[in-house]
């Protein structure tokens, strides 16, 4: 008895350590988000679902085929646009580690062990993963991983900061109004940029999260999501103390949306830093002369 007692006291610190391991979890066989997706299939699993798909290995083989977790539809349906909002956030709410969107993965048997062809084998569906393009014959499929990189590789607009009183020009003791501002080139919040990849139209939508505006006298505002405005209703101020020229700029962080073939716009799950052209602003004193 207190032998077993010692096992089952080595099993349970063995569970325990798997279980607080970040590897363990990091593509873990059943996963659930928030939103009630269980993540089921993982990486391992499709690599040797593949495998003993090829040809010389004995055993059956099968025809695999994926549906979008938005869908409702089998394999042979037209619904399997994977890109839905859903499908992206199922797997970045949870560590899978894959790249996603969530896909569910089917199969049917083609082939007996013996090798006897089958051609009426049934759709089954075998569970959720975020690794579509690992799936045995989904090689190339357009991943979260390629949206990603397409927004990381989006010229983004510079901004920088609009000033007021106008001509890079202020007084001391004087309320300076600042906003953040975009030049033509690039990409500024709301525009698109278009791009192709692997045959996929996709769309990038950059937005302005926040901004962080540095007045060059030592302190800074934000990060905050008000772009300031104009006198006399901006609420971005400064008022300096000091006569000098000091290098002023705001700095975005970019999220965005993005869309494969005019499909719906999805939120990106990362972001951008920008950092803003610096301007050099005179802080000068008022001189009052007597005529």
């Amino acid at each position: 008895m207190a032998r077993l007692g010692h096992w089952l006291a080595l099993a349970l610190v063995a569970a325990l350590a798997v279980a607080a391991s970040p590897m363990a979890l990091a593509d873990a066989t059943a996963d659930t988000d928030p939103g009630g997706a269980r993540i089921t299939i993982t990486s391992q699993q499709l690599r040797e679902y593949a495998a003993a798909n090829l040809p010389g290995v004995e055993g059956p083989k099968y025809e695999y085929s994926w549906t979008s977790y938005c869908s409702k539809g089998g394999p042979e349906s037209a619904d399997k646009d994977p890109w839905c909002d859903g499908a992206v956030t199922a797997c970045t709410r949870i560590n899978t580690s894959g790249p996603g969107p969530a896909v569910f993965v089917w199969r049917k048997l083609t082939q007996e062990a013996d090798g006897t062809a089958v051609t009426d084998g049934a759709w089954d569906r075998l569970g959720l993963t975020c690794f579509p393009d690992l799936v045995p014959g989904r090689a190339g499929a357009l991943t979260m991983a390629h949206i990603l990189q397409a927004f990381h590789d989006t010229p983004f607009s510079t901004p920088y900061a609009s000033i007021q009183p106008v001509n890079l020009r202020t007084l001391v003791n004087l309320p300076t109004y600042f906003a953040a501002a975009y030049p033509t080139t690039g990409y500024q919040p709301g525009e698109v940029d278009t791009t192709t990849i692997l045959g996929f139209r996709v769309e990038i939508r950059p937005t302005a999260t926040s901004y962080t505006y540095h007045f060059g006298d030592g302190t800074t505002l934000g990060p905050t999501e008000d772009p300031g405005g104009p006198y006399p209703d901006g609420a971005i101020r400064h008022t300096y103390q000091r006569t000098a020229t000091y290098p002023v700029r705001v700095d975005t962080v970019y999220s965005g949306q993005f869309r494969v073939n005019g499909g719906q716009w999805i939120d990106i799950p990362d972001t951008v830093t920008i950092q803003g052209t610096t301007s050099q602003l005179q802080v000068l004193e008022a001189v009052t002369r007597l005529h």
